[in-house]
Protein backbone atom coordinates (compact mmCIF):
# COMPACT_ATOMS: atom_id res chain seq x y z
CA UNK A 1 0.00 0.00 0.00
CA UNK A 2 2.66 2.75 0.85
CA UNK A 3 4.22 1.95 -2.52
CA UNK A 4 1.07 2.36 -4.64
CA UNK A 5 0.35 5.90 -2.87
CA UNK A 6 4.10 6.94 -3.03
CA UNK A 7 4.67 6.41 1.10
CA UNK A 8 7.85 4.55 0.87
CA UNK A 9 10.20 6.75 1.56
CA UNK A 10 8.56 7.89 4.83
CA UNK A 11 7.56 4.15 5.77
CA UNK A 12 9.87 4.87 9.04
CA UNK A 13 8.68 8.74 9.60
CA UNK A 14 6.67 9.64 12.54
CA UNK A 15 3.56 10.61 11.26
CA UNK A 16 3.38 13.77 12.88
CA UNK A 17 6.58 14.88 10.90
CA UNK A 18 4.85 14.01 7.58
CA UNK A 19 3.79 17.47 5.32
CA UNK A 20 -0.09 17.75 5.06
CA UNK A 21 -0.17 16.13 1.52
CA UNK A 22 1.15 12.70 3.01
CA UNK A 23 -0.56 13.07 6.04
CA UNK A 24 -3.87 12.96 4.05
CA UNK A 25 -2.35 9.69 1.92
CA UNK A 26 -1.31 8.06 4.65
CA UNK A 27 -4.87 8.15 6.20
CA UNK A 28 -6.50 6.75 2.56
CA UNK A 29 -3.66 3.75 2.92
CA UNK A 30 -5.27 2.90 6.45
CA UNK A 31 -8.47 2.81 4.97
CA UNK A 32 -7.63 1.19 1.60
CA UNK A 33 -5.17 -1.90 3.25
CA UNK A 34 -8.51 -3.79 4.68
CA UNK A 35 -9.72 -3.66 0.79
CA UNK A 36 -13.08 -2.07 1.98
CA UNK A 37 -16.26 -2.47 -0.72
CA UNK A 38 -17.76 0.17 -0.10
CA UNK A 39 -14.93 4.00 -0.14
CA UNK A 40 -16.82 7.07 1.62
CA UNK A 41 -14.49 9.98 0.97
CA UNK A 42 -15.41 13.56 2.06
CA UNK A 43 -12.84 16.19 0.43
CA UNK A 44 -10.10 13.68 -0.32
CA UNK A 45 -8.12 15.78 -2.29
CA UNK A 46 -7.49 18.42 0.30
CA UNK A 47 -4.51 19.48 1.04
CA UNK A 48 -3.13 17.12 -2.19
CA UNK A 49 -1.17 18.77 -4.70
CA UNK A 50 -1.59 17.39 -8.56
CA UNK A 51 0.51 14.25 -8.35
CA UNK A 52 -0.64 13.32 -4.92
CA UNK A 53 -4.38 13.90 -6.44
CA UNK A 54 -3.71 11.90 -9.33
CA UNK A 55 -2.07 9.12 -7.45
CA UNK A 56 -5.29 9.45 -4.81
CA UNK A 57 -7.02 8.79 -8.32
CA UNK A 58 -5.43 6.12 -9.39
CA UNK A 59 -6.01 4.17 -6.15
CA UNK A 60 -9.43 5.01 -6.35
CA UNK A 61 -9.93 3.92 -9.91
CA UNK A 62 -8.27 0.67 -8.68
CA UNK A 63 -10.80 -0.17 -6.05
CA UNK A 64 -13.97 0.80 -8.29
CA UNK A 65 -12.32 -1.67 -11.56
CA UNK A 66 -12.36 -4.53 -8.60
CA UNK A 67 -15.89 -3.86 -7.73
CA UNK A 68 -16.04 -1.23 -5.11
CA UNK A 69 -18.66 0.80 -4.30
CA UNK A 70 -17.94 4.85 -3.73
CA UNK A 71 -19.35 7.84 -2.80
CA UNK A 72 -17.53 11.33 -2.59
CA UNK A 73 -18.48 14.37 -0.99
CA UNK A 74 -15.78 17.11 -2.65
CA UNK A 75 -16.00 20.34 -4.40
CA UNK A 76 -13.14 19.34 -6.81
CA UNK A 77 -15.12 18.99 -10.20
CA UNK A 78 -11.55 17.36 -12.02
CA UNK A 79 -12.27 14.87 -9.03
CA UNK A 80 -15.63 13.91 -9.47
CA UNK A 81 -14.95 14.04 -12.84
CA UNK A 82 -12.47 11.56 -12.60
CA UNK A 83 -14.21 9.44 -10.72
CA UNK A 84 -18.12 9.48 -10.74
CA UNK A 85 -20.34 8.02 -12.88
CA UNK A 86 -23.07 10.08 -11.25
CA UNK A 87 -23.69 13.41 -9.56
CA UNK A 88 -25.77 14.54 -6.87
CA UNK A 89 -25.16 18.19 -6.85
CA UNK A 90 -26.63 19.94 -3.41
CA UNK A 91 -26.83 23.62 -2.11
CA UNK A 92 -28.24 24.63 1.34
CA UNK A 93 -29.39 21.14 2.24
CA UNK A 94 -31.47 21.03 -1.40
CA UNK A 95 -30.82 18.57 -4.44
CA UNK A 96 -30.18 21.04 -7.30
CA UNK A 97 -29.69 18.11 -9.79
CA UNK A 98 -28.86 14.15 -9.98
CA UNK A 99 -28.03 11.91 -12.88
CA UNK A 100 -24.95 10.69 -15.10
CA UNK A 101 -22.11 12.65 -14.88
CA UNK A 102 -21.33 13.99 -17.67
CA UNK A 103 -25.24 15.18 -18.11
CA UNK A 104 -24.68 17.12 -14.53
CA UNK A 105 -21.36 18.43 -15.40
CA UNK A 106 -22.78 20.09 -18.73
CA UNK A 107 -25.21 21.81 -16.94
CA UNK A 108 -23.38 25.57 -15.63
CA UNK A 109 -26.20 26.96 -14.50
CA UNK A 110 -26.81 24.44 -11.97
CA UNK A 111 -23.13 24.51 -11.56
CA UNK A 112 -23.28 28.16 -10.60
CA UNK A 113 -25.67 28.03 -8.42
CA UNK A 114 -24.10 25.48 -6.07
CA UNK A 115 -20.78 27.91 -5.97
CA UNK A 116 -18.94 25.19 -8.35
CA UNK A 117 -18.48 27.59 -10.92
CA UNK A 118 -17.59 31.33 -10.86
CA UNK A 119 -20.52 33.64 -11.90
Amino acid sequence: MLAELGLDPVAEANPMELRATQRQLVALASVLVRGPRLLLLDEPTRALDAAATATLIAAVDRRLDQGAAGLTITHDLGLATAIADRWVVLSAGRVLADGPAAAVAAEDDTLRRARLLPE
